[in-house]
């Protein structure tokens, strides 16, 4: 395959630009660029089987290669003249999770033609690829004939009317997206776009981006353009993109073969390709890119010379000598070091991410600072930064280079010089920036570049941090805690109770009110949460507060409360601390159930009254806070505590739930400590139930 495109020559890409700020601004809420497992699942590697005479054939050495790096989307093209070794190797790595994003075929001017009927049958044969494939793609760079067949669009349009609507309804491939064809320019992409109805015979879009020494982030303009070629939509008489049918990269890559050229399209160093890499896989997920396919796993052989681009774009370098690819050695670059210690990071954790916003600012970086935003599923976020500018040192270029043309007007040898013949200083260069990160409520902080660390470095806990940003991207871990959970869940009403006199302070900002407490309770003991700086209360028999919203919310269709509680060693039983003021106050309650030996129970009703609503629960022990929370929708009641489903009622009424009294209910009521009441108008998921739980480090 040839494997270079020509990139336009773009600038001022401004989706991930952060401008320079004079002075640090209030933190504002931003919207994650999406979930850290998606983007995980967004990076493909090329890697094939098929050849004997690279080194390739040792299956072994690939799939050992495969499993450390962590990535679970391949790509490679389909050949008719396989064997039975090849077919069971590709089936191998589908039963470890990786499948394959296969090319489906070429429409015949080189003599290799490739009958669709024959690749179905490949491809659902469970002898031979059958139960390999995840996606299917058209042929590949077709254009390269455009000099020597006039007709070249023409076949590849056939082809791709044929195959389209073919593989689209086979039962075989129920789901699975069919990628449009790919190009070698964008004069053949263009003209190839401008056969009507070629966007139709396609899922999306297909796009190849090598940028050479140029900065990854410019790629942005030429997804943009690729969209715009295959997107017939069209919205009051004009053409306008879906922003949704963004292109899949299913080639991009920065081969380490330094000392040869193609078209401007020069190597760099292996420090270079490992830092280029992650910010051209961070880029491409911003834009909306839903995989990119670093090409590629393994460099085909050795290339001592560095001359030839073709053999050094691997993540794996190869060296020895002679043609027998088993008297080679591979050895990993620094590009696959990253990308396993990248995949590592956003692919880690439990669930898939979540939605919520983090409120944050940046200040004192350059306008070329970039960021994205990655959410986790244990509540927690991942914040990617780097400056983006080049790792070469551009100020050193020689003009009068005698490998540049001399015959080229000196502006155009100073182009050629600093951007394809300029030096790579090492890790030293660029320097960092200083950059400072203010957050609207306190978290756990730490940092990870993956270019040249292999784990977190703690950056301790608060609001603000001075942060060191470089060229590679640095991962800043922001690991909320428990006040940061609570705000991405929107509540209600919100007390922390941590006032140090006066009646409790709302602070969701939904205009709850609050009544002053019936008698002094003991203030500024230690969060329930365990937020430092903050602060609990610790009642006695008859200490109480209400709370009333601005607006009810419904047991029928989602309601939440959830609070932090610490039963003393004297509480009694049936000791109510949280009660709706309802008609009936057997609706919706908390209270100590069993006190028995320094142990005790616990029960909640959710919405039904008498016994048949209440859930009773063990672990409610003396002496120790306990996160409870109780969820209420569609008749449905659970409770959790420490972070666990400890019980779950049907048949709940539908009730308008506005007031409650928080506190020792009566004289002889409850004894303990009490922090964090929240209330919602959704019932909280199982999910965020626990990353509350885990934001106060606990462990669900």
């Amino acid at each position: 395959m040839r494997r270079f495109c020509v990139a336009a020559l773009v600038t001022g890409v401004t989706l991930l630009a952060l401008p320079a700020a004079a002075a640090t601004a209030a933190p504002q809420p931003a919207t994650p660029t999406g979930t850290a497992p998606a983007f995980a699942d967004s990076v493909g590697i090329g890697s094939s089987s098929w050849f004997d005479d690279i080194k390739y054939k040792d299956y072994d050495l690939v799939r050992q290669l495969l499993v450390d790096l962590g990535v679970k989307h391949l790509r490679g093209g389909i050949r008719t003249d396989g064997t039975t070794d090849d077919y069971k190797s590709f089936r191998d790595l589908a039963a470890l999770g990786m499948k394959y994003l296969w090319i489906t075929g070429n429409p015949g001017s080189n003599g290799d033609a490739q009958n669709v009927a024959d690749v179905n049958a490949m491809l659902t044969d469970p002898a031979k690829l059958g139960g390999t494939t995840e996606a299917l793609e058209g042929p590949n760079e077709f254009d390269r004939f455009a000099g020597t067949d006039a007709v070249w669009a023409q076949k590849l349009y056939g082809f791709m009317a044929t195959t389209y609507p073919y593989m689209k309804n086979h039962l075989g491939f129920p789901g699975v997206p069919f990628y449009g064809p790919s190009f070698l320019s964008e004069s053949g992409r263009k003209t190839y776009a401008g056969l009507p109805g070629s966007g139709d015979l396609m899922d999306r879009a297909n796009a190849h981006y090598y940028p050479g020494r140029e900065l990854p982030e410019e790629m942005g303009n030429d997804i943009d353009a690729v969209a715009d070629d295959f997107d017939d939509t069209v919205v009051a008489g004009q053409k306008v993109a879906d922003k949704n049918r963004r292109p899949v990269i299913t080639e991009t890559g920065h081969s380490t073969s330094t000392n040869g050229g193609n078209w401007w399209h020069y190597g760099v160093s292996e420090r270079a390709q490992s830092i280029y890499m992650m910010r051209t896989l961070l880029t491409a997920f911003s834009k909306g890119v839903p995989r990119t396919y670093i090409h590629h796993l393994l460099d085909t052989m050795p290339d001592p010379g560095k001359t030839d681009l073709e053999r050094g774009f691997g993540i794996v370098g190869v060296s020895g000598t002679g043609t027998n690819p088993d008297n080679w050695t591979s050895t990993p670059k620094a590009a696959y070091h990253s990308l396993r210690r990248l995949l590592a990071i956003t692919s880690g954790g439990t669930g898939a991410g979540h939605g919520s916003s983090l409120s944050y600012e940046l200040s004192g970086g350059p306008a070329t600072l970039r960021k994205a935003l990655l959410s986790r599923g244990d509540g927690s976020y991942d914040l990617f930064l780097w400056n983006a500018v080049p790792v070469y040192n551009q100020r050193t270029a020689d003009c009068n280079d005698p490998r540049i043309d001399p015959n080229l007007d000196i502006e155009t040898r100073c182009f050629i010089a600093r951007r394809d013949y300029s030096v790579d200083q090492g890790d030293a260069f660029p320097a960092d920036v200083s950059v400072t990160l203010d957050l609207a409520e306190r978290a756990q902080v730490s940092t990870q570049r993956p270019h040249s660390e292999s784990a977190f470095t703690a950056r301790g806990e608060g609001k603000t941090f001075s942060l060191s940003v470089g060229a590679d991207p640095v991962a800043v871990r922001i690991d909320p805690r428990y006040g940061l959970a609570v705000r991405a869940d929107d509540p209600r009403a919100w007390l922390r109770l941590n006032e140090t006199a006066g009646a409790p302070v709302d602070s969701s900002g939904q205009g709850a009110t609050t009544q002053n407490w019936t008698a002094s309770p003991t203030r500024g003991q230690p969060s329930g949460a365990g937020e430092t700086g903050d602060g609990s209360v610790t009642v006695a028999a008859g200490q109480r507060t209400k709370v009333r919203l601005a607006a009810p919310v419904s047991t029928g269709s989602g309601a939440t409360v959830e609070l932090w509680v610490k039963p003393d060693t004297t509480v009694p039983d049936f000791a109510e601390f949280l009660t709706a003021d309802t008609a009936d106050p057997w609706r919706v309650k908390m209270r100590t159930y069993n006190v028995n030996g320094g142990f005790t129970w616990g029960s909640v009703y959710g919405s039904s009254p008498g016994s048949s609503g209440e859930m009773i629960f063990k672990g409610f022990d003396h002496g120790q806070w306990h996160h409870l929370v109780l969820t209420m929708a569609g008749g449905v009641s659970t409770t959790y505590l420490d972070g666990k489903q400890v019980g779950q009622k049907t048949g709940g009424e539908t009730l308008d739930l506005r007031e409650f009294t928080v506190g020792a209910w009566d004289s002889v009521g409850y004894k303990g400590g009490i922090d964090e009441l929240a209330v919602y108008g959704k019932a909280l998921s199982a999910g965020r139930v626990c990353a509350h739980y885990r934001a106060a480090g606990g462990s669900c």
